[in-house]
């Protein structure tokens, strides 16, 4: 009998973390450095999010198109002018279960600046997105937006008083 308690709790030891593993997560992740006249982006996503999306990342056309919803879905604007991408998003597999799309976008106008994922709507409302915001001089701010805030304005400056929005430490 102690022997068969013994084998099951090192069989539960060594499944739990396969079980775990595949228990989807529903978060996904941009970090955005910000550029003289842009941005760089990339985004992390779960390839089951993206097939929650329709998109298949384990196809050329799929991949592609997935990269042209990315681009479309995670917007910076300047004022009330969107900014544009300088080319398609590139393509990686960081780690299965997770794939990585990377761009860069060209901004022009004036005033406050606006990140707003979309992808946060079309995903379960458990979704969270987690965005960090690097403003190329040592400042970062990290973001957590979900379906019904799926959008953050922040001012140049970056001060307290100037970034609308909570961060990870308010």
């Amino acid at each position: 009998m102690k022997r068969a308690a013994l084998v099951l709790l090192v069989l539960l030891g060594v499944l739990a973390p396969a079980i775990a593993a595949a228990h989807a997560r529903p978060l996904s992740y941009s970090f955005w450095t910000m550029r003289d006249g842009g941005a760089d982006v990339e985004l992390e996503i779960t390839t089951a999010d993206l097939a929650a999306l329709g998109f298949d990342a384990s196809t050329p056309e799929g991949r592609e198109a997935a990269g042209r919803f990315v681009e479309q879905e995670l917007l910076l604007q300047v004022g009330s002018t969107p900014c544009v991408p300088v080319g398609p998003a590139s393509f990686a597999v960081a780690d299965t279960p997770w794939a990585i799309w990377r761009f860069e976008v060209r901004c022009s106008g004036a005033g406050s600046r606006r990140i707003s994922v979309g992808i946060v709507n079309l995903l379960s409302t458990a979704h969270r997105h987690l965005l960090r915001l690097d403003d190329g001089a040592g400042h970062v701010l990290d973001q957590v937006l979900y379906a019904s805030r799926d959008a953050w304005v922040f001012d140049d400056g970056f001060s307290s008083s100037t970034a609308r929005g909570s961060t990870l430490g308010d």
